[in-house]
């Protein structure tokens, strides 16, 4: 009973040790990620403002707290699609390895 015991402890710090890499190497992606989320939060819930000249940007008013105007010119927007695409192709990469993380008894049936 005790060989099964240590077992399962020796499973569990393998379990903790693969969690704190797995954090550690996709740190970076998930602040990224967060951001991406964020700016998508604007887009979808702020107003699009419509000058009366017409302009090389994108202009989006929030009203909740205070009224904000956010600004988005070419080089503001091309940087955040750049960021989307950066986060697009590490989220393909990370799934294809996520099995490297987990516990034997899922890694075999996530590698395909």
């Amino acid at each position: 009973m005790a060989k099964n015991n240590g077992s399962k402890i020796h499973s569990l710090n393998h379990a903790r040790h693969n969690e704190k890499v797995f954090k550690k190497n996709y740190s970076k992606l998930f602040s990224e990620l967060r951001y991406v989320k964020d700016e998508r939060n604007k887009f979808a819930h702020y107003v699009h403002y419509l000058r009366d000249e017409p302009t090389d940007s994108i202009t989006l008013l929030n009203f909740r707290d205070v009224i904000m105007l956010v600004d988005y010119d070419k080089e503001k927007y091309n940087l955040l699609i750049k960021r989307i695409d950066r986060c697009f192709k590490e989220v393909r990469e990370m799934v294809h390895r996520v099995h490297e993380f987990l516990p034997a008894q899922y890694a075999d049936s996530s590698a395909t």
